[in-house]
């Protein structure tokens, strides 16, 4: 008995796509009713009644053009015409077929994956995924041949595995790589600064500079540095002893862990941090700090930036790293979340061709394969001054309950009103003062026009212009797009960004200016105002009533750009003042401010922080929103 037949029925199939008749499909579906049958009478395979078997579906699937199609395996229009438009209805069923006692006694699938790896072809690597996926097989011994089967498999199928929603993680169980056995958890900090000291120094930017050198002092090496310090990282605090000696050991190996995802930001450093063993020594790390969600936080950030070098993909995935990451996907925490579906997005370049999520870019939906066709509108949210991608867009916490862990809305109610979008989420590093600023930056990094060129970069590397683009932004995350959008349309590489902007919402931008910058400014010998509070400031000095020449300018320039460009604008504005410290409460963007003059305009009763944040989906911080989409969408 030789494989053609099983092979000619693969082949024929998916090659007949737009020919094969449903009449076919019948057959097959009787001849395994037939099969199932013997099988429960307790037939007994032997090697002649499985090759009249394996015969008779061969028999059932004669037709005139399948002697001919079998002729041109070696074609390049063979290729395309057997991979090119095959309905997911047509892969169920073949996925029925090859599920069935019978194909798995012969070992179909086995052969069937063999045959489509001959072909070193994307869309082929994306129809074998779509058909490994679709299988019911529920015997646990079969289960186990099928996971070996897997095991087998091209490392770009098993990330799209990993994609695919409603798959048996066990499937996904690859280690090839061995964790070094006879490594203690103590080596993890030294192998984490040996990783540190490996890495080059020279040409980078000041932050990573700083973070390298800082982070090398700390352990055993610290004692020799006896001096108070104070760290601030992304938004969360580092608090050091007077002896960096005397941190615990899981705070040094975060201290570690951010210097390394500063080094991951730099693309020549990525392939030489997996050369020298970062992916084992994380492997540990996760090991060994289970139940730490700041360590895994770190490592899955650390994991998306990785991941954005292609040379890292198979070393990632041999490392045994697809489960870790597939079981994120359904963590609770937001951040982790939204790590888990970076990376694998990151890896997946067989779908995402041209589409990639730099560091502060983050994708909420979809987390798995789609159709493009499917989606109508990139909806990107971009948070303002001290606000993050987690934290911002969560829904408004009870009264007198603080950091309650409540639902990310656009990821709770958004995506499920409204699955035909996109959802991505930006984050950007914002201080209110120099003296808790993440790192001596230059001050032009902080600036409006700096963040906004670097922003563009990495959305259009995300593929954001190719379709609508709908802004929902908060506070200065809307003077930002406003800044981005101008400098958008200048450019013939970005201009797509513009042109495809359909419609913003503004939750309580400060288009003439903050009072937070006004207070800032007249503290400026305690505070040390940051660069971007000194933009926010609502006059040039705290004796003048003239407006900032700056954002007096940007909000003119924006206006101006709406009159060329028909995007649709809706702003919400604050009326309750927001408790600054224990003696100075205030409102922070007026109406005045917050009023475009263009769209609709809609004071609420909340103040600065919850203006974003709907308690509700009856809420119209919510409702107002989701129908300004949905109107957009349908036009």
């Amino acid at each position: 008995m030789t494989w053609k037949a099983p092979l000619q029925l693969c082949a024929s199939i998916l090659a007949g796509a737009g020919l094969m008749t449903w009449e076919i499909v019948h057959n097959i579906e009787s001849l395994l009713i037939k099969e199932d049958n013997r099988i429960n009478k307790g037939f007994d395979f032997t090697t002649d009644e499985i090759a009249d078997s394996s015969h008779d579906l061969a028999e059932c699937l004669q037709v005139p053009w399948l002697d001919e199609a079998w002729k041109f395996t070696d074609t390049e229009d063979w290729q395309k015409t057997l991979w090119s438009i095959v309905p997911s209805s047509l892969i169920l069923q073949f996925s029925k077929a090859l599920s069935s006692p019978l194909a798995l006694r012969l070992s179909v699938p086995q052969k069937f994956l063999a045959f489509l790896q001959e072909f070193d072809d994307d869309d082929v690597r994306i129809l074998g995924t779509q058909v490994l996926a679709s299988l019911k097989i529920h015997d646990e011994v079969k289960t186990q041949e099928l996971n070996e089967l897997v095991a087998s498999c091209d490392n770009r199928i098993l990330i799209g595995l990993a994609r695919l929603p409603g798959l048996d993680t066990r499937l996904l169980g690859v280690h090839r790589t061995e964790l070094r056995a006879d490594a203690p958890p103590e080596s993890i900090e030294s192998d984490l600064k040996a990783l540190l000291l490996k890495l080059p120094l020279t040409g980078l930017d000041p932050c990573t500079t700083w973070f390298t050198r800082n982070a090398i002092l700390t352990g055993k090496s610290a004692s020799q540095h006896r001096r108070p310090v104070f760290w601030s990282f992304s938004g969360e605090s580092l608090s050091f002893a007077h002896s960096l000696s005397s941190m615990p050991a899981e705070q040094v190996e975060l201290y570690y862990l951010k210097a390394l995802n500063r080094h991951s930001v730099v693309p020549s450093h990525r392939s030489l941090m997996v050369e020298s063993g970062v992916l084992d020594v994380i492997s540990r790390e996760i090991k060994n700090r289970f139940h730490s969600l700041r360590i895994k936080r770190e490592i899955g950030l650390l994991l998306g930036n990785l991941a954005l070098e292609e040379s890292t993909h198979d070393s990632m995935v041999e490392q045994g790293l697809l489960p870790l990451l597939r079981s994120w996907l359904y963590s609770d925490d937001l951040a982790l979340f939204s790590h888990a579906v970076r990376t694998l997005a990151n890896l997946d370049r067989d779908f995402c061709k041209d589409e990639t999520y730099e560091d502060g870019v983050y994708l909420l939906h979809p987390q798995g394969r789609h159709s493009s066709s499917s989606i109508d509108a990139d909806v990107v949210f971009v948070h303002g001054l001290r606000g993050g991608p987690f934290m911002t867009w969560r829904q408004q916490e009870e009264k007198g309950v603080k950091n309650s862990g409540t639902d990310c809305w656009p990821k709770s109610w958004l995506v499920g009103d409204i699955p035909s979008i996109r959802v991505l989420m930006l984050e950007y590093d914002t201080s209110l003062s120099h003296w808790v600023a993440q790192c001596p930056q230059k001050p032009e990094t902080q600036s409006l026009l700096y963040r906004s060129e670097e922003i563009r970069r990495k959305l259009r590397k995300a593929g954001v212009g190719k379709r609508p683009v709908i802004w929902i932004v908060h506070s200065m995350g809307g003077l930002l797009v406003k800044q981005l959008l101008l400098d958008a349309e200048k450019d013939d590489e970005f201009r797509s960004m513009c042109d495809n902007t359909k419609g913003i919402v503004f939750y309580s931008t400060p288009h003439l200016g903050s009072a937070l910058a006004s207070y800032s400014t007249q503290a400026s010998h305690l505070l040390l105002p940051s660069v971007e509070v000194k933009e926010l400031c609502q006059r040039t000095s705290f004796f003048s009533k003239l407006e900032s020449p700056f954002l007096a300018t940007l909000h003119e320039n924006f206006l101006s750009l709406v009159q060329r460009h028909p995007v649709k604008l809706l702003s919400f504005g604050e009326t309750m003042p927001v408790k600054l410290s224990w003696m100075l409460q205030t409102i922070l963007v007026t109406n005045d401010s917050a009023d475009l003059g263009v769209g609709e305009f809609l004071p609420l009763d909340v103040d600065h922080v919850d203006i974003c944040k709907p308690s509700s989906k009856t809420d119209e911080r919510y409702t107002k929103t989701a129908q300004f989409i949905q109107n957009l969408i349908a036009k």
